[in-house]
């Protein structure tokens, strides 16, 4: 009993760290000037979402909202020099059922692998949109 329990201990500090993301250093000075709901830093993330290989670019879960009938998650961006969040809208929640059940509690931290965004405009300013992905890593 002894020997499982110094084996759970030693193990715990190194499962715990396995759900972080990894350290994020931004080069780029427009996030941290403005807010994510700003239309600055929308407008510089849709610039860099589309100059960056879709491979080069690593995506986490932060949050679950409601905003009315829309659902969002907050997602954290990151890249060489990039490191950036949003509120994606999801409108297709068929492949992450068990997010939006959980509204994503037990989901911060898991990284989205494969994600793919829409970048819309609309009369409200920049907004992205959910289009799918390959896998979640919990």
């Amino acid at each position: 009993m002894k020997t499982l329990l110094t084996r759970v201990l030693l193990a715990l500090p190194l499962l715990l760290q396995a759900c972080d993301r990894p350290e994020c250093t931004n080069t780029n000075p427009v996030f941290d000037q403005y807010g994510i709901e700003a239309h600055e830093y929308k407008a510089e993330l849709a610039k860099q979402l589309t100059s960056h290989a879709a491979g080069d670019l690593r995506y986490w879960i932060k949050e679950y909202s409601e905003d009315g009938d829309a659902e969002y998650l907050t997602i954290h961006i990151q890249g060489e020099g990039l490191c950036a969040q949003t509120r994606m809208r999801v409108t297709d929640w068929t492949r992450m059922e068990g997010v939006r059940e959980a509204e994503a509690v037990s989901y911060r931290g898991a990284e989205i692998a494969g994600l793919t965004l829409k970048v819309q405009e609309g009369s409200d300013g920049l907004s992205f949109v959910y289009q799918g992905h390959s896998h979640l890593i919990d």
